[in-house]
């Protein structure tokens, strides 16, 4: 019986107004689960060997019943997870999150606080992030910075910042790669190119270590080969607010598909977007030596680039037309440890800074 890692929406409400956002946070939706709702959903997910739920989208802390329903889902035993901007991670909350999450995530785009504070169109962003890291470190739990690499933010000086704040709070560093969807679509100036998207994972297997890698591409091309394919709608899923469904966190508004509260797991899974996605029929790749275990790498950034699930990751480099493998003479190191609720969840890298 597949083991399934879910990624939970609970909410569109959120305190910022990130230029890159994937689901255009803002506003708490008329529509979102209330929390009984949230609990019934909880209980299928159970019976149906979810095994880690990690919370985003929104700022989940906002909405009063988030605390509630987190109890309830630790009472049924699933490992759970945060990513936060920082402001649910906070003096009245620490007890609770040591108490019920796994790991922790507080999103950092820059290491100083005007670039960081003007990106995400809020006076507090550094401050609420850098309390929460300074609370994370003293309660000794697994937690991470997550950085969302974007052409604007790539840059090695920058990159530096954010290691160096990983180091000081003795924090592993997660990168998530820009898609142009949600909020990103307005702001297109953030797309990376595969030469950019090539430098910044150079700069960041020279300093730091690979602790975890899903990202079916990034292992493939490294010659790790930790998995096969993308894990989106095989392995893990997205519940957006509404309770919809889809394959991918990235594929909020893409792709439409059944309720969770209101349909059966099984038709879920099995459903067109579900299909797509796990069933790609990758012409360009058929004769590449990386077939095996890339499988055309991840599927939303093949989507979000090329407007097909067919095509390859959006950074490979032979799509790009790049002869050679940019990473085949890069040294690295790759020292998997611990289980946190992103690995297997998403095309994502979880590194330690050395």
């Amino acid at each position: 019986m597949t083991k399934y890692n879910v990624g939970w929406g609970f909410t569109k409400a959120c305190n910022q107004n990130c230029l890159h956002c994937y689901n255009a946070s803002g506003k708490k939706g008329n529509d979102e689960l209330s929390l009984e709702e949230a609990k019934k959903v909880v209980l299928k997910l159970k019976e149906n060997n979810v095994q880690t739920i990690n919370y985003g989208t929104g700022e989940c802390g906002l909405i009063p019943e988030f605390w509630d329903i987190v109890e309830f889902v630790n009472s049924k035993g699933l490992i759970q997870g945060l990513t936060s901007n920082g402001w649910s991670v906070n003096d009245k909350t620490i007890d609770k999150v040591k108490k019920y999450m796994n790991d922790i995530d507080i999103s950092i785009d820059y290491g100083t606080k005007e670039k960081h504070n003007h990106f995400r169109r809020h006076p507090d962003a550094w401050k609420d992030a850098i309390h929460a890291l300074e609370l994370l470190n003293k309660s000794e739990m697994e937690f991470s910075i997550v950085t969302c690499i974007h052409a604007k933010n790539c840059s090695e000086e920058n990159i530096s910042s954010i290691l160096a704040l990983a180091k000081k709070y003795g924090c592993d560093l997660r990168i998530n790669w820009f898609r142009p969807t949600g909020r990103g679509k307005e702001n297109s100036d953030l797309k990376l190119s595969v030469e950019q998207f090539n430098k910044a994972l150079i700069f960041l297997l020279k300093n730091s270590e690979i602790k975890a890698v899903p990202d079916s591409y990034i292992s493939a091309v490294l010659g790790i080969n930790a998995r096969k394919g993308c894990p989106c709608g095989s392995e893990s899923f997205r519940i957006t607010p509404t309770g919809k469904v889809v394959p991918c966190v990235y594929f909020t508004k893409e792709l439409d598909n059944f309720k969770i509260q209101k349909t059966e797991f099984k038709k879920v899974i099995s459903s067109e977007p579900f299909k797509q996605i796990n069933n790609r029929d990758l012409e360009f790749c058929k004769d590449c030596e990386y077939l095996e275990n890339c499988k055309g790498g991840c599927a939303s950034r093949a989507f979000l680039e090329f407007g097909s699930m067919n095509d390859p990751d959006a950074f490979c480099y032979k799509k790009a037309g790049i002869k050679e493998n940019p990473f085949k003479d890069v040294k690295f190191s790759y020292k998997p440890e611990g289980i946190k609720v992103h690995d297997n969840y998403l095309c994502t890298i979880i590194l330690k800074p050395l």
